[in-house]
C-alpha cells in the first residue's frame, strides 16, 4: 500500500520523464501510480542522462520560486530578522514553508536519478 502511495506522489516527476523521452523522439512506457518510466527504445548515454536529469532541471526552478517572492517581499517590507514572526502576515511565512516542501520534494524524488546521472558520468570518464 506504501509503494502505491509513494507511486502516486512521484507521478509529476515521472510525467517529466515522459515529455523528456518525447522531446527526444523516443518511445517509453508509463503506468498511472507506477514509479518508473520504462524505456521502449534503446537510448545512447547522451538522451539517457537528459531524460535522468529532466526532470530536476525543470523542476528546481519552479521550487525556487517561492523562495525568491519571499526574499523580495522581505527586503521590500524591510522586516527585521528579530521580530519577523510577529510581525509578517501569515501568507508571507507560508511562501518560506512551501519553498521548503517543494525544494524537499524536488531533491528526494530526483535523488536516484541524480545518482544514477553521476555513475554514468564516472562510467563514461573511466573509459
Amino acid at each position: 500500500m506504501l509503494w502505491k502511495f509513494e507511486g502516486y506522489l512521484l507521478v509529476p516527476h515521472e510525467l517529466l520523464h515522459v515529455a523528456a523521452h518525447r522531446i527526444i523522439g523516443r518511445r517509453c512506457s508509463y503506468r498511472l501510480g507506477g514509479s518508473y518510466v520504462s524505456h521502449l527504445d534503446k537510448c545512447t548515454p547522451r538522451e539517457y542522462f537528459f531524460c535522468l536529469l529532466f526532470p530536476f532541471f525543470v523542476m528546481l526552478p519552479i521550487a525556487f520560486l517561492p523562495l525568491l517572492l519571499w526574499i523580495t517581499i522581505f527586503v521590500w517590507r524591510e522586516y527585521s530578522t528579530h521580530d519577523y514572526l510577529s510581525v509578517a502576515p501569515f501568507w508571507h511565512q507560508s511562501l518560506f514553508i512551501l519553498w521548503f516542501a517543494m525544494f524537499t520534494y524536488v531533491v528526494s524524488s530526483c535523488f536516484y536519478d541524480l545518482l544514477f546521472a553521476v555513475r554514468l558520468l564516472l562510467k563514461k570518464l573511466s573509459h
